[in-house]
């Protein structure tokens, strides 16, 4: 990663933060979005200043303005060498209690928005000779659960098309890399929106007992090292056994998870 410039959204807190600590230890040039620019200044402050990161505050449902951003982005150290779209948001609502702006934020912020960052990026990319492109997705884009209705059928999305992009970009050398996290203890259980678009204020059991951020933030970036086509973090002994009923037992599953007590 030394030298590399690494273009991380969703950087203020959670997994994005610990990505970014990591990342500057192995001496990458960063530049850092997410819509809370207060936060974003103090840890370009602890990732060493201006030399090594660059802040630009980036609002997701703003998608007309991405073209401007990626501009920016790549101004600022003259090259994008990986986008890891790490930014996202959550839900804990029932689908018929949810109403349409909320279900077109998820879907927005969840896939409209990195898809086009990872459209623009990775044309530059191919021009240039190579990248690396990073979607954090998570365990509902491969089983859907209660009270995510939205959430997971953006992040369905998401997989649908970084498979999609993978393949059209096989001998460009561009790889794409998806991250799929399982339990990790961050805020987003906290975050969440429900049904009317406000916060749901409470962390999840699962949440809370999940794996640690930074342990996350390890193992994808190796994945990017390794260049990997998917990496499975935190799925704790419940969600591998979800994507094995998913495959060998579709049935089961549905039952199983109709049954499950969720947050």
């Amino acid at each position: 990663m030394e030298n590399k410039v690494i273009w991380l959204t969703g950087a203020s807190s959670g997994i994005g933060r610990e990505l970014a600590v990591l990342l500057r230890a192995m001496r990458a040039r960063l530049v850092l979005s997410a819509r809370n620019a207060d936060a974003l200044v103090e840890l370009q402050e602890q990732c060493g200043g201006t030399e090594w990161a660059r802040v630009l505050p980036l609002d997701l449902m703003n998608v007309d303005g991405l073209q401007r951003c990626v501009a920016e982005a790549r101004e600022l150290f003259g090259r994008i060498d990986c986008l890891i779209c790490n930014a996202g948001v959550s839900q804990r609502s029932r689908a018929i209690e949810t109403n349409a702006e909320v279900l077109q934020r998820l879907v927005t912020v969840n896939f409209v928005a990195p898809a086009e960052l990872a459209r623009q990026v990775a044309r530059d990319m191919v021009a240039s000779g190579g990248g690396a492109i990073v979607a954090v997705s998570s365990l509902a884009g491969y089983v859907a659960t209660p009270l995510r209705s939205g959430y997971a059928a953006s992040k369905h999305a998401l997989h649908g098309y970084f498979d999609a992009l993978r393949a059209e970009l096989v001998g460009s050398n561009v790889s794409v890399t998806l991250a799929v996290p399982g339990f990790i203890r961050t805020e987003i259980s906290t975050n969440a929106l429900t049904g009317d678009g406000r916060t749901y204020d409470h962390m999840d059991e699962n949440q809370a007992r999940g794996m640690s951020p930074q342990r996350c933030a390890i193992k994808i970036i190796r994945a990017i090292a390794t260049r990997k086509r998917e990496a499975y973090i935190g799925l704790g002994v419940r969600g591998w056994l979800a994507l094995a009923l998913r495959k060998l037992a579709p049935g089961i599953l549905a039952g199983s998870i109709s049954r499950a007590k969720v947050t």
